[in-house]
C-alpha cells in the first residue's frame, strides 16, 4: 500500500507545528526548519524555491514523525491494507468535506 499526502497538507502541519511549538516557549523546531528554509531563498530561482520547498515539507513531515501516525494506523488493520493499493491524504478547510473513497486493488 502506498500512502501519498497532498502537498498543501503537509505545509499546513508543519507550519502549525513549528508556530505552536514556538508560541509555547519551544523554539527548537522554528530553528531547525528555518535553518534548512531560510537558504532556499539564496540559493534558488523564485521559479525553483516551490520544488524545493515542497521536499522540505516532506521531509520534516516524516522526520518528525507526522507519516508515521498515519502508517501506524493501517498497521492495526492488515487485511485492509492488503488489499488498497494507493492511499491519498487531503486536507479539508470544512467539516463537510471530510470523507472517505475506497478503491480496491486491480485483481482483488
Amino acid at each position: 500500500m502506498e500512502i501519498r499526502f497532498q502537498p498543501a497538507l503537509l505545509q499546513e502541519v508543519i507550519d502549525s507545528f513549528v508556530e505552536k511549538t514556538e508560541r509555547e516557549g519551544d523554539p527548537t523546531y522554528y530553528k531547525e526548519f528555518h535553518e534548512l528554509a531560510d537558504p532556499i531563498y539564496e540559493r534558488f530561482t523564485l521559479d525553483d524555491r516551490e520544488a524545493e520547498f515542497k521536499k522540505l515539507y516532506q521531509y520534516f513531515f516524516g522526520t518528525w514523525g507526522f507519516s508515521d501516525i498515519i502508517r501506524d494506523a493501517f498497521e492495526e488493520f492488515p487485511s485492509l491494507k492488503e488489499r488498497v493499493g494507493i492511499v491519498l491524504i487531503k486536507g479539508v478547510l470544512k467539516e463537510d468535506q471530510e470523507g472517505v473513497d475506497i478503491l480496491r486493488k486491480w485483481g482483488s
